[in-house]
């Protein structure tokens, strides 16, 4: 779970209207949000609250155990 997943907005503004100061730390959320959301091994959900928030829980561990319960019952 990460907290400021929108920086203030400014991950939707054009670059060139992003004050300056922010800019950096503006392309780590976008780098970060780009990377969890191309990732296939999670599942994602954002909570509109504040500047956002997104969860997301990783797949391949459920899978694999939802996969080592249905063995133990069949």
């Amino acid at each position: 779970m990460y907290d400021n997943t929108l920086w203030g907005g400014t991950v939707a503004w054009l670059e060139e209207d992003v004050p300056e100061a922010k800019r950096e730390w503006r392309q780590c959320a976008i780098e970060l949000n780009e990377l969890v959301s191309a990732d296939t091994r999670v599942e994602i959900s954002n909570v509109t609250m504040g500047d956002g928030i997104t969860i997301w829980r990783l797949l391949i561990k459920l899978n694999k155990m939802l996969d080592e319960q249905v063995l133990s019952i069949t």
